[in-house]
């Protein structure tokens, strides 16, 4: 339903690049590019390149061939960087697994004849090191969003049937009037209470009045199209939103087919004990044009039926 978007200054990565680029010497380069060839941060920094796009053989390959990224190659093919400068150089390109960058590592033939000669396995170290610090923010990074999914599936979900909440429904119902009122399309909005769970709550339990919500809320489930909403509100209250419906027949039949599943018995510590529901329908526009009389008249319906038989569907009428 939205976008959010987080900023992070080119200058956060640079810093962290330099941390390690200083380790490497004097004459090292770590890069990070979009796989558009946009040059995000460098280090060292240099700031009138920033966002501009870069070419070069090594990132070229690296971009147009996945299976040959992470290979170390020497070079003296002309940077942009430095004004096509011919500069013998060792690089190595990495791309970011789901992500559409590309980490690079630079260091000039002097840095590394050097640093070689002093010791191989140090620069080996650094290197990795560098490539390990990249890996583990970038998995904290996806630890983090799939964290916030689930926090924000839970402030939205009842956690005994993970159907929407009120407050999820509040807002889908808020859209569909939105859409119905500039398609000039109907959509109902179905109150339903369960008859029989405060009798099951009290003589079995409320472990299986528990069970009894979680199978009464699949069958509903299984009784209604893709695009429609089955949506826990209450202890034994649910509500159904069906949008695009042609008339208020096709709103009861749907209606009639939940109660009649909703009746069917419920196994209960295994006896089988009678179910039931009391069903009532609200229509837009003819029933109200905003959410609360909407709300209020199918509340009104189902409270009529519950209160007149049980068991049963009722459709609003002004003369309730």
């Amino acid at each position: 339903m939205g976008v959010a978007l987080i900023g992070v200054s080119a200058e956060v990565f640079s810093k962290f690049y330099e941390r390690v680029g200083v380790s490497l010497g004097e004459g090292s380069s770590l890069v990070l590019f979009r796989n558009d060839r946009t040059l995000l941060t460098r280090w060292p920094f240099v700031d009138e390149r920033i966002g501009k796009k870069v070419s070069s053989e090594p990132l070229e390959n690296a971009i147009n061939n996945p299976q040959v990224s992470d290979a170390v190659v020497i070079t003296d093919a002309p940077t942009s960087l430095r004004d096509n400068e011919r500069v013998v150089r060792m690089i190595a390109f990495r791309l970011v697994p789901e992500y559409p960058l590309v980490v690079g590592a630079i260091a000039t033939k002097e840095l590394y004849l050097s640093s070689w000669r002093q010791s191989v396995y140090g620069i080996l170290y650094t290197t990795l090191l560098s490539l390990l610090f990249i890996a583990i923010g970038t998995r904290l990074l996806i630890k983090s969003y799939h964290k916030n999914i689930q926090n924000e599936h839970l402030a939205n979900h009842d956690l005994l049937t993970n159907l929407p909440n009120r407050l999820l429904f509040a807002d889908r119902l808020h859209q569909t009037l939105g859409a119905a009122k500039r398609h000039h399309s109907k959509f109902a909005l179905v109150f339903i209470d369960l008859d029989n769970l405060k009798t099951i709550n009290n003589q079995y339990g409320h472990s299986a009045g528990d069970d009894m919500l979680v199978e009464a809320s699949k069958r509903m489930q299984n009784c209604v199209r893709g695009s429609d909403t089955v949506a826990r509100i209450g202890g034994d209250e649910f509500v159904l939103l069906l949008p695009n419906i042609d008339n208020e027949e096709s709103a009861f039949s749907t209606s009639e087919k939940v109660r009649a599943t909703l009746a069917e018995p419920y196994m209960v510590n295994g006896q089988a004990i009678a179910g039931g529901a009391s069903l009532g329908i609200a229509i837009y526009p003819e029933h109200g044009e905003d959410e609360n009389i909407l709300t209020k008249n199918a509340d009104k319906a189902m409270y009529y039926a519950k209160f007149h038989g049980r068991n049963r569907v009722q459709v609003f009428k002004e003369d309730l």
